[in-house]
């Protein structure tokens, strides 16, 4: 006797022999998945594993942490501070003598990293592949720009004044104001 219950007669005609249960790719099917890998490959994986981008956002992000920074270090030790826009990167300088009246000018004093008491608040870093560029309330480039105690921005002239920045490069184009009257940054 048979396991199956047919009748016998398919057993001795060799007519109904169990067929194997083939689950595969066929050939194309396998070539289609590879041609088509290697095109998502050479598109997208430059794009993906470039550090370009990281770079540039890195490099935006220290410099509005900067200014926030120096905001706060302005408000909080009662003396003005300088952001200064360099064709490498930026830093932050306070006033020397603020004490002084009427205010002296000297900004040699550098201020120095949160998180890194030991290191000065400099980035000469900037990735070659962004460009910054700051205007002033008035249309005028504003490469250094002052935080006063009360918060508010001033250009070089000593005038309260909004600054724009406009960050453009190969992966990343941003814009954010510092407002005038507070030095918020958004």
């Amino acid at each position: 006797m048979h396991d199956n219950h047919l009748p016998a007669k398919f057993y001795l005609n060799n007519q109904c022999k169990p067929r194997p249960n083939y689950k595969a790719f066929t050939l194309i099917e396998l070539v289609m998945v590879i041609v088509l890998i290697g095109l998502l490959a050479t598109v997208v994986g430059p794009r993906f594993f470039s550090l370009t981008s990281f770079n540039e956002k890195l490099y935006i992000q220290d410099l509005l942490s900067g200014l926030r920074y120096a905001r706060l270090t302005a408000e909080v030790s009662n003396c003005r501070v300088q952001f200064n826009l360099q064709a490498n990167g930026f830093e932050l300088k306070q006033n020397q003598d603020c004490q002084l009246v009427p205010l002296s000018n000297n900004f040699s004093f550098t201020v120095k990293r949160p998180s890194e008491p030991d290191q000065a608040y400099i980035n000469v870093e900037k990735p070659s592949t962004i460009s910054v560029t700051s205007i002033d309330g008035g249309g005028l480039p504003a490469s250094s720009f002052f935080f006063l105690p009360s918060g508010m921005v001033t250009n070089a002239a000593g005038t309260q004044s909004s600054i724009l920045l406009t960050f453009t490069g190969a992966e990343v184009s941003e814009n954010f104001t510092i407002e005038g009257g507070t030095g918020f940054v958004h």
